[in-house]
Parts: C-alpha cells; structure tokens; sequence
C-alpha cells in the first residue's frame, strides 16, 4: 500500500523508518484502520498514536494519544483540536433472577422465582439472587463508559457483553444492588458568562432491589376475639403495608359482624380513625390482645387486632386509620 495512505510528517517517517528497522519491512496499512491483519510489520494509526504489530501484540510507537490530553481536546488527522461533541453515556440495565423460598429455605415460596426488577416478599422469606448488567454499543450521539462502580464484581464490560455474575445466597433483611457507568463528560459547559470545557463525569445507573414486609387487612367477623386461623384466612392473601396508615373504602358490616383492622405489630399502634374524611372514630375500636400467626412464609410474627366496638356499625363508609 503506497506511502501516501498515512499522514506525512516528520514525526511519523522517523517512527516509520524504525519500526521498518525493527522488524525487517513494513506492511502499510490505511490511517486509523482498526481492521489490521495480525502480521509482523503491520503499522497502523489508531486514536491519534502509531502503533506496530510486532509479532506478538501492537507496540505503541509514540505519537499524541487522547490520554495526553487534557478536557475538551481530541486528536483528529494528528492535530490537537477542540472537542465539541456532547455524548450522552449509554445505560446499563440489570437483568435479577431472584429464586425465593419460605422461612425453612427449602421449600418454594408462592412465588418462588421471578425476574422482576423490585419484588416485595413475606417477612421471614429466604431469597436467592443472580443477577448480571450489560449496556448497549453506542450509537450516534453515544459515549461508552470508561468505569463502574456499584455491587457487582469483576471489571468493566465490552459494549453488549454480559458482567461477572453478582450471587447473593440467603437474603433475609431489605437489600438493593446497582450499578453505575461513569464517563468524563464531553462537548462545552457554559460556566458563568464563559464557555468552558465540560469537566467532571457523566454517569447513568440502574438498580433492583428486594423487601420484606407485613400485611394488613380489614375483615368482617362475627366472633368478639379472633383466633391465629381465623386471622390467617384473612392475611396472608392481604396487600403487602409498610405503615399502620390506611384507607379503606365501602367498610359496610353486616349481619352481626364486628369490623377489624389486622396488621404488622411493627408498624405500631394507630393514633387516629376519621370516618368519610371529617368525622373522628378511634372511640368506635378497641385494642385487643396481639396474636401472633404464621404468616405466608411459615414465619411467626405479631399482630395488632382493632375491631370496632359494636356489631354492625359502618355502612358503606370510608375508613382512615393513621
């Protein structure tokens, strides 16, 4: 391939004319070429710097390298110019496998595996996590990242390739996993009335995350005190809660039921009930004994019971305990 194919300077003949001496001849090879067959006295431009194929790996033979700049600067056709492109960093995104399992940590849970990004599982379940990130090859307007930082293990991947596995066994207490790619930003920043090279880096994350919580529930029974049965029928296939505050909508009791509030003794005891968002009714209830019960993980928990005071007395009204 004729010489003209490379920039000609009086820096790359001499780095040219050495590399010829060092390995006996000279493979030309078209300007930043990365497509370059592996052969003794292949040279190549690539990034701004020269680099020869010596047989075993390419040898950098000098020239100004994008590293030996500083922000805002670029090599392009080898001169040093202002780099004025802003590319947005590409986003990883996490792909979980949570494989979960009641509190013995041998039997399946309901649900026992699931892909989802954020789960909430029974308090006193056992979770087993696997999990890998890729993030896509850039396109037009994209910038790959340069580092990681986060839970998962191992380095950097390439563009479209799949990180190290991160494997958690035994997950018990609320736990989240991320991951975040950063890149020194690119392109100009206007700082105060100057335009400035952008400085600091740009960083784009992803995360999933497990939690274990109660459940709460309002249910209708005849009887003045609940037995754990009775309140499992009712609870374990109730909304996951995270405060004692709830609402409840259309709370009609009938034919002689009492009204009863079930929910988490973590969560504490209410302070308020207000009847269709004016009028108060905490006198309307009472605490009764805590019971404790097995819930859908097979986990012995406590829970606060509040039934009303009388049989039938709401209809169709609306409920807010806090």
């Amino acid at each position: 391939m004729p010489l003209k194919d490379f920039i000609r300077t009086p820096k790359s003949e001499k780095l040219i004319q050495d590399f010829a001496l060092k390995v006996g001849g000279i493979l030309y090879i078209p300007v930043d070429s990365e497509e370059v067959p592996e052969q003794p006295g292949a040279l190549r431009r690539y990034n701004g710097n020269w680099e020869g194929w010596d047989g075993t790996e390419w040898e950098s033979l000098g020239g100004i390298s994008p590293e030996d700049l500083g922000p805002g600067l670029t090599v392009v056709d080898d001169k040093v110019t202002l780099d004025t492109e802003t590319l947005a960093l590409v986003s990883p995104t996490i792909y979980p496998e949570w494989t979960i399992y009641r509190n013995d940590g041998l039997t399946p849970y309901a649900t026992p595996y699931t892909t989802a990004k954020h789960i909430t599982v029974d308090k006193g379940c056992k979770v087993d996590l696997s999990a890998i990130f890729n993030y896509p090859v850039p396109g037009a307007g994209q910038g790959a990242p340069t580092g990681m930082s986060g839970n998962f293990p191992g380095s950097l991947p390439s563009p479209g390739n799949n990180s190290s596995v991160l494997a958690v066994a035994g997950i018990v207490a609320n736990a989240s996993y991320s991951v975040t790619l950063s890149k020194p930003k690119s392109g100009l920043m206007v700082v105060g009335s100057s335009v400035k090279p952008a400085t600091g880096n740009d960083t784009t994350s992803d995360s999933i995350s497990v939690n274990f919580q109660g459940r709460g529930v309002l249910a209708y029974f005849p009887d003045a005190a609940l037995s754990a049965a009775q309140i499992e029928s009712v609870l374990n296939g109730a909304s996951f809660q995270t405060s004692r505050s709830r609402t409840f909508s259309g709370v009609t009791a009938s034919g002689g039921n009492y009204t009863y509030y079930i929910y988490d003794a973590s969560l504490g005891n209410i302070t308020n009930a207000i009847q269709n968002g004016a009028l108060p009714v905490l006198g309307a209830f009472q605490f009764l004994s805590q019971v404790t019960i097995t819930n859908a993980a097979g986990f012995q928990m406590p829970v606060i019971v509040v039934r009303s005071n009388a049989t039938d007395a709401f209809n169709n009204v609306t409920l807010a305990f806090s």
